[in-house]
């Protein structure tokens, strides 16, 4: 099996430098900063897991997974969008079609690097909620 793939997409510069010192040599972590931007990095490239901060300032972010699926065509390619403040819950499901979860985005980068590690080693099921 190659390297692992992840697409962040995120438009935060300090939280995307820390993804990449924190995964660098790990897997082959690529950053979109606008849906424009991640849609065009994948048209050649399909990754195993999309990290999405729903709150991406340029574009419905829900829309911009519609299309990122409907290119994939049923691959398989998991998702786990980050979430903020009290009440945020951490939750990881596999599904028929990949991997989906939301990670409390408080968790910092290691939170987030956990469930990334976690999603790509094909757990199954679990669940924690922010306090």
């Amino acid at each position: 099996m190659g390297t692992a793939r992840v697409l962040l997409v995120d438009d935060d510069q300090l939280f995307i430098r820390r993804m990449q010192r924190a995964l660098d040599g790990e897997l082959d972590l690529q950053v979109a900063t606008t849906s424009c931007d991640a849609l065009t990095r994948t048209a050649d490239w399909m990754p195993d897991i999309v990290v999405l901060d729903p709150l991406l300032g340029d574009a419905d972010s829900f829309g911009l997974l519609d299309r990122l699926r409907a290119s994939w065509q049923g691959a398989g390619v998991g998702v786990i969008c980050l979430s903020r403040g009290a009440g945020s819950l951490t939750r990881y499901q596999r599904a028929d079609e990949g991997f989906y979860g939301t990670v409390m985005r408080d968790s910092g980068t290691e939170g987030v690097c956990h469930a990334v590690r976690f999603a790509l080693a094909g757990n199954a099921s679990a669940s924690q909620r922010a306090g």
